[in-house]
């Protein structure tokens, strides 16, 4: 992997650790009617196994990493008496959630992580009628709160978070609304790249972000917001990435836009005229903004079809559409029949990969002239 390369995971890393305290920002559109989304950015990266992401995830700043997946270990657990036992996500309020080896999350961890990357909101019924009402004390200053409700048989959790994951694939029961929370990097590796995190560089280098940042007391305003709508669509359109989703996958098409427009507010912050202003003076989202971010529409959709891939399918793309190798070589390398790569690279061909990996080396490339940013961003 190239330094330019890992500057690209870089800036959604610093993204998620800047974003991670920050209010919602403010979004109006052309009729006057106006919403908040949650300013926080969650990433997804996708390694092999052995290759650094467990390094990675305990370099990154103002974060608290975890291993452990389960219902309980991500909302914590309420006792009779209302007593709470916090979890690793209530320690990691406004700051940077890691999840190692995200693979492995449940299906009720799964259930409880839906919400929260969502909105930071959970509810849930406990089973029993608590004796008394939760005490949370004086922690709603540290980014969460639980509420009991009046029935004293469910609670309510807040809590303000970014979350960044890592994981060595992504099973079946993770793709959809699970998968849509997060923008998504399919971390490749070539034999030099795992050499080079032998000696503790490569892409450990992209955890090298700013650990502290502004927390402003206004929402961002995103007032051009169906601008960078209509550019988005223009995008989409003229490059096809429509086409690249099945009728229901189309949904990802709109949590990507969530992500760039996550990541509009974040360039908004980071600007030099705005990083000099008070917290209380009011930012706006500014169409050089937006435009940044849009650059990165084609490559967030080539990592989530990417990562979609069974194993052996993805082998296949690597080799005959990334490498280029002919379809005996790769039949000869995988020991298995020409017409079983033939019908595989069919199915690629027919969901879009073909179109993606011509315009693969382009669009990076001009990510990176264009976006000019520097590690300190």
């Amino acid at each position: 992997m190239e330094d330019d390369e890992e500057k690209l995971v870089g800036i959604f890393i610093g993204a998620s650790v800047e974003s991670s305290a920050q209010l919602p920002f403010k979004i109006i559109h052309r009729n006057g009617e106006e919403h908040t989304i949650i300013s926080q950015l969650h990433n997804l990266f996708v390694f092999p196994f052995a290759s650094g992401k467990s390094v990675l995830a305990e370099k990154i700043p103002n974060s608290k990493l975890s291993l452990s997946h389960t219902e309980p270990a991500i909302v914590g657990t309420i006792t009779s008496d209302g007593s709470i036992v916090k979890s690793d996500l209530i320690n990691a309020a406004n700051r940077v959630y890691c999840m190692d080896e995200a693979h492995r999350l449940n299906k009720k961890g799964m259930d409880a992580m839906l919400s929260l990357l969502e909105s930071g909101y959970y509810n849930r019924s406990l089973g029993y009628a608590m004796k008394s009402p939760v005490n949370d004390g004086d922690y709603k200053k540290l980014g969460w709160s639980m509420e009991t409700e009046e029935s004293l048989n469910s609670i309510s959790l807040r809590v303000r978070f970014s979350c960044i994951g890592f994981c060595e694939r992504v099973t079946a029961s993770m793709q959809g609304a699970f998968l849509s929370r997060f923008a998504i990097f399919n971390v490749v590796l070539t034999d030099k790249d795992i050499f080079n995190l032998m000696r503790g560089e490569g892409i450990l280098k992209a955890g090298n972000v700013k650990s502290k940042y502004k927390l402003y007391k206004k929402p961002v305003i995103f007032s051009c917001y169906d601008d960078f709508v209509d550019e988005y669509q223009k995008i989409v359109m003229d490059k096809e990435l429509n086409l690249i989703f099945s009728p229901l996958e189309k949904g990802y098409l709109a949590r990507i836009g969530s992500h760039l427009a996550k990541l509009s507010v974040y360039f908004a912050r980071i600007e030099s005229k705005n990083k000099i202003k008070k917290l209380s003076e009011e930012i706006k989202v500014e169409k050089h903004h937006y435009r940044k971010a849009l650059l990165f529409a084609p490559l967030l959709v080539r990592n989530l079809k990417e990562i979609s891939l069974t194993p052996e399918m993805y082998k296949i793309y690597d080799l005959y559409f990334l490498k280029k190798l002919g379809q005996k070589e790769v039949s000869d390398l995988l020991g298995v029949s020409k017409s079983h790569i033939s019908q595989a690279v069919k199915f690629l061909k027919s969901q879009g990969f073909i179109e993606l990996t011509k315009r693969q080396d382009e669009e990076d490339k001009t990510i990176l002239r264009e976006l000019k940013f520097n590690k300190k961003s």
